[in-house]
């Protein structure tokens, strides 16, 4: 632990008499703008200016384009600057809520012309996999028939095998 400690004092002393120190009370300086506390900073808007400006006889450039920069912006002023919030007049946001809720009844009678015909369209879907399981069980009869036709011929002596039915009779000897 000693160890520890003297390395940590010995960094100590070496920071110490390497580092820099530098005042907490710096003197006097002219570019902290002190100087210019007796100067009023509080002009007329740009509009107010060019009007108080005296009629010159010479021209003026300067008014002239200050003039015609106003002119352009319009009331909206510089491009750069957030535009004033608009107040809206009360019948123009009832126009607009009578519109939304409009569009709200129109999207809800789609959504429920949707879902009808999506009803519609799981029915008829229901119904063609119900006949497509008949083709499947009516073709596996089919099946069966042919392969049992194949299986056990009609007999030369037997005239037809069209609603017939074969009988057997079993038991012991003298049954039949």
């Amino acid at each position: 632990m000693s160890e520890l400690l003297g390395a940590l004092f010995k960094r100590r002393s070496d920071v110490d008499s390497s580092g820099q120190v530098w005042e907490s009370q710096p003197a006097k300086s002219c570019a902290d703008a002190s100087h210019l506390d007796a100067l009023d900073f509080t002009a007329p808007a740009v509009t107010q200016w060019l009007q108080q400006l005296e009629k010159s006889p010479e021209e003026d450039m300067l008014q002239e384009a200050l003039a015609e920069e106003l002119a352009e912006r319009g009331s909206h002023g510089p491009s750069h600057a957030p535009n004033a919030a608009v107040e809206v007049g009360a019948a123009r946001l009832q126009q607009l809520a009578e519109a939304v809720q409009e569009a709200r009844k129109h999207l809800k009678a789609d959504l429920l012309a949707q879902a009808a015909s999506r009803e519609e369209l799981e029915r008829r879907e229901a119904e063609l996999q119900e006949r497509e399981k008949a083709v499947d069980r009516q073709q596996e009869h089919q099946r069966l028939q042919e392969q049992a036709r194949r299986d056990y011929p009609q007999p030369e002596w037997m005239d037809s095998i069209e609603d017939t039915l074969n009988v057997g009779v079993v038991g012991n000897s003298g049954v039949g």
